[in-house]
């Protein structure tokens, strides 16, 4: 049982809750950090036949089962320079969003509190992520930890996928 709680309150930390609070990864009310709690707060606890504990949350938000590339818009960031999004896949645990980049323009030096990783699809990006800056080009891949800084310059037109956890609440348009 204390496995279990243990696994529950990690998961809860690196999951995050979803008590209404917007781009919050985690949250400090007494259903998610009372370590007596016998259940996962806002989800479910599952061992699976290897003996695996997963945590799942509720679902309250999510796309189609199937999103078509050709039926969403890009949108203009406020990135300097030519920068356009398109979310893709999401539910409150995951999002996919496709960023596309003219040579020349920027995604500028921000945190915030999800696990963010990048697949370069195509181009040349120069990336800080904390203190360390390097050259990236089609089939690298970034890791960025919660609420590290983090930003890049495209050298060369491209596309990167970014996937967060949980979602990027507002990167859905209402």
């Amino acid at each position: 049982m204390k496995k279990i709680l243990f696994a529950a309150a990690l998961a809860t930390l690196l999951v995050g809750c979803k008590c209404n609070q917007p781009e919050q990864a985690t949250c400090d009310k007494p259903c998610c950090t009372d370590s007596t709690l016998t259940a996962a707060p806002h989800g479910v606890i599952t061992v699976t036949d290897d003996g695996q504990t997963v945590y799942t949350r509720d679902i309250t938000t999510k796309s189609a089962q199937f999103v078509f590339d050709a039926d969403r818009e890009w949108e203009r960031t406020a990135d300097p320079g030519e920068v356009y999004r398109k979310v893709m896949g999401y539910n409150d645990n995951l999002m996919m969003v496709k960023v596309k980049f003219k040579k020349g323009s920027e995604g500028k030096l921000h945190s915030h509190p999800h696990v963010q990783v990048t697949y370069v699809e195509s181009g040349e990006f120069e990336f800080t992520i904390g203190d360390e800056t390097k050259i990236v080009k089609a089939g690298d891949v970034l890791m960025k930890v919660p609420n590290v800084v983090h930003g890049c310059k495209c050298l060369k037109d491209g596309v990167l996928i970014d996937t967060f956890t949980p979602m990027r609440s507002t990167f859905i348009q209402q």
